[in-house]
C-alpha cells in the first residue's frame, strides 16, 4: 500500500505498539484493519 504508517513501521521509526495505536484511531474502517495485519506479516 505504501501508507506513511506502513513506511514508518518498516523503517523502524515506529514500533508495533505505535502502529497498533494508530490503527485504533481509524477504528473499524479498511485502513484500521490493514495496519495490524502489517505486524502479523500481512
Amino acid at each position: 500500500m505504501g501508507s506513511p504508517d506502513e513506511i514508518a513501521y518498516h523503517k523502524h521509526w515506529i514500533s508495533a505498539a505505535d502502529l497498533a495505536a494508530r490503527a485504533q484511531l481509524f477504528g473499524k474502517n479498511e485502513y484500521g484493519q490493514y495496519l495490524p495485519a502489517l505486524v502479523k506479516g500481512g
